[in-house]
């Protein structure tokens, strides 16, 4: 199934309403200080779409699916845009410092070759960082509607990581149940507005209410990660890297 955000970048209305989600404030701010000694090292962000996760930096490459996205983005935030197949990068082997792929693997169907891919392009010791929904049991209506093809269960991608050839294997909870239920209602609202059909411009007196939400929401979903057992927990974030004197097979 398609990810119905796709549609949207043009509709300025749905474009804040995205923006300011919690979830998407939750994972920037991880990222963000995930990612603060890295400033002036080139980074490629994978599946960026019009809302890429990494702070803007021209040392940014920012790669999607949809070169509309990219064309959209490129006129809003400094960097290098790519429009690329996940699983065929553009790039030559080893030649990627570093690569953020948040939100994305979910939505490929061949996760594996994407990763694969991914491990190809690293410079030996280069890292990858990802964030994916965690536990099939949370898979519901909002995981459709966004063109999941699956929620991980965490041993599964561990192993899948580790046999690519991923080593220092980081875990870190993102969120929890909050997230997901709060996620859903908001994707509930999504799917309304998009029958609706695009709006733009009229009046925003919904919006401070809506930034204030979202503001507080995701504080108290970044300190539920903190106290809630892996069970519970339905986005992870995985930092890992490359090993120093590997080489990507013929």
């Amino acid at each position: 199934m398609k990810d119905q955000f796709d549609q949207l970048f043009a509709d300025s209305t749905y474009l804040e309403l995205k923006n300011r989600l919690f979830s998407y404030q939750l994972r920037r701010r991880l990222l963000g200080n995930l990612l603060r000694d890295r400033s002036a090292q080139i980074l490629l962000d994978l599946g960026s779409g019009i809302s890429p996760i990494v702070p803007p930096s021209m040392s940014t490459v920012y790669g999607d699916i949809s070169p509309a996205a990219m064309r959209f983005l490129s006129r809003r935030v400094p960097g290098h845009f790519v429009a690329l197949d996940l699983s065929r990068l553009p790039f030559r082997a080893e030649s990627v410092p570093a690569v953020v792929c948040s939100e994305v693997l979910e939505h490929v169907e061949r996760d594996r070759e994407a990763l694969e891919d991914i491990y190809r392009v690293l410079q030996p010791g280069g890292q990858l960082t990802i964030t994916v929904p965690l536990h099939p049991y949370y898979y519901t209506f909002d995981d459709r509607y966004v063109g999941h093809f699956r929620r991980y269960r965490l041993p599964d991608l561990v192993s899948m990581l580790e046999a690519i050839g991923f080593r220092q294997l980081e875990i870190r909870k993102v969120a929890g149940v909050l997230e997901k239920v709060a996620t859903y209602l908001m994707v509930r609202l999504f799917a309304h507005l998009e029958r609706r059909g695009p709006r733009s411009g009229g009046s925003r007196w919904w919006f401070a209410p809506y930034k204030a939400f979202n503001d507080l929401w995701s504080h108290v979903c970044a300190w539920e990660a903190r106290v809630t057992p892996m069970a519970f927990i339905t986005i992870i974030c995985i930092r890992c890297r490359k090993p120093q004197g590997v080489h990507p097979s013929a």
